[in-house]
């Protein structure tokens, strides 16, 4: 893994070329969103980016990013050091290459309003759950009562997801479990066919709007 002083020079070189053009790409509540910007300095281990006239994103909401070159560099994750409204521009730092980040970043996945309850049911037995995010390859569930042993990563289960644009039954695998104190987060991938899968994207579709005039309206408080 690059040093974030070594992906400073990297930067450097390509301002030095005149390269300036980058984007920046974003998620709030599960939703990307993607900003150009052009790069004007890069010093003291940050890069400072100014922002166009008809970015509206709520950059006080954000605290890392992902720097997207059009393939000059490999994508770059950062840590949003300053957002300077007056001045129409950004300062990150703590560089470092992003890898497979990327690809999920670009995944519409959004996050409900509310509690959305979600039914798991693993080796016979029912567990109740809560929405965390959807996509249309997956979900991601917070389970607050011990799971059994047997569930960890790779493990098939069924999940019941009740929305409020319909509910319907998927099989899944779970792709990475995490524990904290009080609950349980799990990452669950769809597997095999779902005959109908509207009201997922019913809801997916609802809620970004949502959560886009969301983001909208902070914009203009901010």
């Amino acid at each position: 893994m690059e040093s974030s002083k070594q992906i400073c020079v990297d930067l450097q070189s390509v301002l030095l070329e005149n390269h300036r053009n980058f984007e920046l790409l974003n998620t709030y509540k599960g939703v990307p969103f993607v900003c150009k910007v052009v790069l004007e300095a890069v010093e003291d281990e940050a890069a400072r980016f100014g922002l166009g006239p008809a970015s509206s994103f709520a950059w006080g909401t954000v605290e890392h990013t992902l720097i997207l070159s059009e393939g000059l560099l490999e994508p770059i994750e950062a840590h949003m050091q300053r957002f300077d409204r007056a001045a129409r521009a950004i300062w990150v730092d703590h560089f470092v290459y992003a890898g497979s980040k990327l690809s999920n970043r670009k995944e519409l996945r959004v996050e409900p309003e509310g509690t959305v309850e979600v039914l798991l049911e693993v080796d016979g037995e029912e567990h109740m759950a809560i929405l965390a995010d959807l996509s249309m390859r997956g979900a991601g569930v917070r389970v607050e009562e011990e799971l059994p042993a047997s569930v960890i990563p790779g493990k098939i289960l069924d999940l019941r997801l009740r929305l409020s644009e319909g509910e319907l039954g998927l099989a899944g695998r779970i792709r990475n479990l995490i524990k904290f104190d009080h609950a349980t987060r799990l990452s669950i991938e769809f597997t095999g066919t779902v005959p109908n899968k509207a009201p997922i994207v019913r809801f997916i579709m609802v809620r970004r709007a949502e959560i886009m005039a969301e983001m909208q309206e902070m914009a203009v408080r901010e």
